[in-house]
């Protein structure tokens, strides 16, 4: 029964003190309200100053429907080890996010010269003037730093976004790196279908030159033979026989591979991808950055857990120093007390009278 009340007794003591542990902090945040109060008004003023410096920025935004057969498994085939996450087909769009971001593209964007209307007038500028840098690789980062391209790999909906200072400006390169990407698939990707297009159109340019040759070979040693319509002759039956064939089955091989070739001709044109602009460029009219409130609240925010961090820490540390030289205080009081007892005595006597005489 008596552990019971002293376990109660002790759960008391205990609360009572996490009591007087929150009055002391709510006693010190009272004291040291202008502090906090001030340092977060200074910090919140500082950053609002700095947003306002910063220039708006405005960011265009296209996307690119899909074209092709994508391989719909390949991810899981991805994850499972079993091939890398491409298209099954190799002349789909999913080809078109590495194409945007390769070095090629980015050259021809920034080699361009772009004219837009700003504020009711026209301005004309380049890339390197906008960033102010001549450095071709510095200039390659800082253009993939203000371009994001991303692809959803459920719809293959492919995004396509631009950030600059000038809405009009965001627009045009937008619009530069569409008219790359077209341009890549129209004159530099190869497709198994052109290439097989190019193969037939060699083929049949090499098989017209021997039907060419064949046939004059026949009329030349028809015109030596001029009788060979009625002639009886064994040797010349035999010759203008093989003459007659070889022409008819280089006819025959140069018919084939010419209806081939005009056909892998329109397959070539099916095989390149398309460029499907869902929506084309947009010309913002919101800025995109910076935001501006949202920063003063964030740093107003982190300011002011800052300074109570501050004010709880320094209060901390006088607390250990305070504890700490009264600590040493008694150390030196059991030390006296050990060598001169009797003065230690005396002391206490002293201390005793004054207490009973100012009672």
């Amino acid at each position: 029964m008596s552990t019971r009340r002293l376990t109660i007794k002790s759960e008391q003591k205990d609360g009572w003190a996490a009591g007087m542990r929150i009055f002391d902090l709510l006693h010190l945040l009272l004291l040291k309200r202008r502090l906090i109060l001030l340092a977060t008004l200074g910090v919140a003023a500082l950053t609002a100053l700095i947003v306002l410096l910063i220039p708006n920025e405005y960011t265009s935004v296209a996307t690119v429907l899909p074209t092709g057969n994508s391989d719909k498994m390949a991810e899981l085939k991805a994850l499972a080890g079993l091939t890398t996450p491409m298209s099954s087909d190799a002349n789909s769009s999913d080809l078109f996010p590495s194409v945007l971001q390769s070095q090629a593209v980015r050259d021809a964007v920034l080699k361009r010269t772009y004219t837009f209307v700003d504020d009711g007038k026209t301005r004309t500028i380049n890339l390197p003037d906008y960033y102010d840098l001549s450095n071709k690789d510095k200039l390659r980062v800082k253009l993939a730093d203000n371009t994001t391209v991303s692809m959803d790999r459920k719809t293959g909906l492919i995004t396509l976004s631009f950030t600059s200072e000038y809405a009009g400006l965001s627009r045009q390169v937008n619009q530069a790196y569409l008219d790359e990407l077209e341009n890549f698939n129209l004159y530099k990707r190869r497709s198994t279908g052109k290439e097989n297009a190019a193969y037939l159109e060699q083929q049949v340019s090499n098989k017209l030159k021997e039907l060419n040759n064949a046939e004059k070979q026949l009329e030349e040693f028809q015109k030596v033979n001029r009788d060979w319509e009625t002639s009886s002759n064994p040797e010349v039956l035999a010759r203008l026989a093989a003459l007659q064939r070889e022409a008819e089955v280089k006819n025959q091989t140069y018919l084939y591979l010419t209806r081939q070739y005009e056909i892998a001709k329109f397959e070539a044109q099916k095989d390149v991808p398309i460029v499907s602009i869902l929506d084309q460029p947009s010309l913002p009219t919101v800025k995109s950055y910076p935001k501006r409130a949202m920063a003063v609240a964030m740093a107003t925010i982190l300011a002011f857990i800052a300074v109570l961090g501050l004010v709880l820490t320094t209060e901390v540390l006088r607390q250990i120093a305070r504890g700490r030289e009264r600590e040493s205080y008694e150390q030196l009081l059991d030390q006296l007390s050990e060598e001169f007892p009797r003065l230690t005595h005396t002391v206490e006597r002293l201390n005793q009278r004054r207490t009973s005489a100012s009672v």
